[in-house]
């Protein structure tokens, strides 16, 4: 067993020189022998308490006792009256100077605080720079990244909904080559059995037809066109000719069908997750305060004296609402928890 004491010694001291090779070996030995005296200075303090609060409680009671003192003092009527108030200024700071000795052991504490916070800060320091490096890193990446999937996801929405056009437009033209098929399927027509035709199908008068395409006995042939199959097999398909591209207006009217695609998500790791935090800067306090009485904008009442605390909660209440407010700008930071 002892062995392994032995053994465990060497590393140990490994271990606290390097921790301290992160110091100038000039500001080692300072801060280690600061440190070592405010430390000293204060367990000593506390092994003793209770005298010291003793004398704490007396020297506070006199304290209070001067200044009672103090204030039923009047304004001297002569010489001698000011040389006995001369004399309680002169007592009362020589009191005042055994207080702050007695309580001198605060200013080591505070030294030893300071210390130790300066020792703790040169290794947070770096740690927040390096967190500070990486998740600059990672919100460029994210936001590069979400940039793509929405880059992506556009594009397939845009070729989807082209190809779903082209659909309509082939349909479209379908109507349009069997239309064109319904008319030209009867037999071909003469220059005066077309103009019959076209006029008779506008109209409906038969004879008038037959006059406007300038047959010479239109009585005589207005019966006898609409009974031949040739005119009755032209009306059938221009009649259905007429009803399929009615059909193609209300189809090119249509609204088209929603589009749906497979989505593109961000590649995006899963080690951590995206954690953002808000908080107010104040721009203008009297812009600010001056919206506050003004009351329109729903700001609290009680940010009237702005505190940081309190504008932080409302920055994450609030969020980009709060950019509204005069004289205050909303504070967003990303980082990965």
């Amino acid at each position: 067993m002892a062995k392994a004491t032995k053994a465990a010694a060497p590393a140990a001291n490994r271990q606290r020189a390097a921790e301290l090779e992160v110091l100038d070996p000039s500001e080692q030995s300072t801060a280690l022998v600061e440190t070592k005296e405010n430390g000293e200075g204060i367990i000593a303090w506390l092994a003793s308490l209770a005298p010291f609060f003793r004398t704490a409680t007396q020297l506070e009671t006199q304290s209070k006792a001067t200044l009672a003192t103090a204030k039923a003092l009047t304004l001297p009527k002569n010489g001698s009256d000011d040389e006995t108030l001369q004399r309680f200024i002169v007592r009362a700071r020589e009191d005042y100077k055994r207080v702050t000795t007695h309580w001198d052991i605060t200013a080591k504490i505070s030294k030893f605080h300071k210390t130790l916070t300066a020792a703790r800060a040169r290794a947070t320091d770096p740690l927040e720079e390096a967190g500070t490096i990486a998740t600059t890193l990672h919100n460029r990446y994210v936001a590069a990244e979400k940039a793509r999937a929405e880059e992506e996801n556009r594009k397939r929405e845009a070729e989807a909904a082209r190809k779903q056009q082209a659909l309509r437009d082939q349909e479209l033209a379908d109507i349009e080559a069997a239309a064109i098929a319904e008319e030209t399927k009867s037999e071909k027509l003469s220059l005066r059995e077309g103009m019959f035709l076209e006029n008779y199908l506008r109209t409906g008068n038969a004879l008038a037809a037959a006059r406007y395409a300038g047959f010479r006995n239109p009585a005589v042939e207005a019966p006898r066109l609409v009974a031949s199959k040739k005119i009755i097999d032209a009306i059938e398909g221009k009649r259905a000719a007429e009803e399929l591209r009615k059909q193609a207006t209300a189809t090119a009217t249509k609204p088209l069908d929603p589009v749906y695609i497979e989505e593109v998500r961000p590649d995006l790791g899963r080690a951590g997750s995206d954690v953002n935090t808000y908080s107010a800067e104040i721009t203008d306090v009297d812009a600010f305060r001056r919206a506050v009485i003004d009351g329109k904008l729903g700001i609290p009442l009680d940010t009237l004296i702005p505190d940081q605390v309190r504008l932080n909660i409302c920055a994450r209440d609030y969020k980009e609402l709060i950019d509204r407010w005069p004289g205050i700008r909303l504070k967003k930071k990303t980082g990965v928890r």
